[in-house]
């Protein structure tokens, strides 16, 4: 991710998007890791991160976060 600089990436199962891996999903699935476990054995599952879906006609004060 850094390399090609990106900050998040799509994850993706049978051709649709699930979820994001980020920095900030790694930062919060590290924190919930044991000192002894491998973050490399970690499932992707367990480091995505939901987000919200829209669509183009949805208003952007329905967006869950958006004021």
């Amino acid at each position: 991710m850094r390399h090609g600089g990106y900050d998040q990436v799509p994850v993706v199962t049978a051709g649709h998007v699930v979820g994001v891996f980020s920095y900030r999903s790694l930062a919060q699935g590290l924190a919930l890791m044991r000192p002894q476990d491998n973050p490399l054995d970690a499932p992707v599952d367990d480091l995505v991160e939901d987000l919200p879906f829209v669509r183009v006609t949805d208003e952007v004060s329905s967006i869950p976060g958006q004021p």
